[in-house]
Parts: structure tokens; C-alpha cells; sequence
């Protein structure tokens, strides 16, 4: 056989096994390899729950008395002392009981009207007391910054230092928690009392709490009573 016989006999042979390589793979096996396994998705683990935190400590109850000053809708009128003012309705009020003469108007005085806190009567107090003008206002009000200096000697500053304050249209002075201002001929004197026993009371009932219950302070001198009240029948 020539070269290019031998040639053609082996390309037969070739293309021959081949065939049969086929035949015995079958279809879908002349693919080089295995196909690969699927990786399988990993499973998320579920977030481990919160811890709940226990408060320590007592709250403080919104109605504890004290921590709070409650709203001003209370409204009380002197028919003695010829005013109206606005104060926490869940407070207490003594009514003045004799004119006022004389005197530092505290909780106790008879001339003064008394609006307070029951639940601490001594430490938490307003007393609003007038009197009729028998000079000039500036002498007057001198007058009584020196009856409130002998009562506190804390206050004996307040004829100099006392700042200008506006109640119900009338120009009047005020000193910490004393206010004095005149009307139609008459003085009128307005105290804060808060005791320095337990701080909570002056933090809430402060100069801006003060400020509020004379903004609603409305002046009627025309209507006071300046006799003692009459001794009843017996």
C-alpha cells in the first residue's frame, strides 16, 4: 500500500472508533467532567431576641404633690379686699376676716385673703391683702418695704432694689415674691411664700410661677370693705 493508502485507512479507523466511543456514551455523556453540585443556600439564623431592660429605681407618680404645679384654674375674689386672682383650684382658701391696719401680712394675719396648699399649709402659700392710701404711694410703699424688712431681715434691700412690675394696668414694685402696687387710692401687697424645708417647692413654684399668678391678678379697689365685720346678733 502507498503512503496515501495508509493514510486514508487509518482516518477511516479513527473517525470509526470514534463513532463507537459515541454509541457507548450515549447522548449527554460526551460532556468533559460531571456537572457540579448545586451549593445549597445558606439558611439565615434568626436574631436573638432583645433583652428587656428592668427600670430600677421608684418612679415619681405625675400626681405627687410637689413635682408639679398644677394649672391655674381656680378663680377667687375678695369682696374685702377688692381683688380677683387665678390659683391651682385643688388649693385651699381662708378668706381675710378684718381689714388690714398693720402689720406683715403672713399666713396667719386676719387682713389677709390666704390661698395655700393643704397638704403643706405652712410651706406653700399666696396672702394678698389691701388697705386704703393715707399718702402719697411712694410713701407708702417705703412704709411697708420696712414692716416686710423687720419681718426679714433678708429683704431689707427691697425699698432700693425692688424692680417696676405691671398688675392689671398698674405700675407697682417687686421684690423676690413681694409685690406692692396701688389703685384707685388703694395699696395692695402679694406674697409668695415658699419654705426653704424641702427644695422641690421653690424649684416649681418660682419667680416664673409667681409671675404667671400675678399676670391673672385683676385690681378693684372700688369694692373693698375697710370696716370690721359686724358682731352677729346673739
Amino acid at each position: 500500500m502507498n503512503t496515501y493508502a495508509r493514510f486514508a485507512v487509518a482516518a477511516v479507523a479513527v473517525i470509526a472508533i470514534g463513532y463507537v466511543g459515541l454509541m457507548l456514551l450515549g447522548p449527554g455523556r460526551a460532556s468533559v467532567g460531571a456537572a457540579p453540585n448545586a451549593i445549597p443556600s445558606a439558611t439565615a439564623s434568626p436574631a436573638p431576641p432583645t433583652p428587656t431592660v428592668t427600670p430600677t429605681g421608684t418612679p415619681v407618680a405625675p400626681s405627687s404633690p410637689g413635682h408639679s404645679a398644677p394649672p391655674l384654674t381656680g378663680q377667687f375674689t375678695s369682696d374685702r379686699n377688692g381683688f380677683a386672682i387665678a390659683y391651682p383650684e385643688t388649693w385651699s382658701v381662708r378668706a381675710a376676716t378684718a381689714p388690714w391696719t398693720s402689720g406683715f401680712v403672713d399666713f396667719m394675719h386676719p387682713g389677709g385673703d390666704v390661698l395655700y396648699d393643704a397638704s403643706i399649709p405652712g410651706d406653700l402659700f399666696l396672702t394678698v391683702a389691701s388697705q386704703p392710701l393715707t399718702h402719697l404711694p411712694s410713701r407708702w410703699e417705703a412704709d411697708i418695704w420696712q414692716i416686710v424688712a423687720e419681718d426679714d431681715p433678708a429683704t431689707a434691700d427691697c425699698s432700693s432694689t425692688a424692680q417696676p412690675v405691671m398688675v392689671d394696668g398698674s405700675t407697682g414694685a417687686r421684690c423676690g415674691h413681694i409685690t406692692l402696687v396701688t389703685s384707685g387710692g388703694r395699696g395692695y401687697f402679694v406674697m409668695l411664700y415658699t419654705s426653704g424645708d424641702e427644695a422641690w417647692i421653690g424649684d416649681v413654684y418660682d419667680d416664673a410661677w409667681y409671675a404667671s399668678v400675678l399676670a391673672t391678678m385683676k385690681l378693684h379697689p372700688e369694692d373693698a370693705v375697710d370696716e370690721a365685720a359686724s358682731p352677729s346678733p346673739s
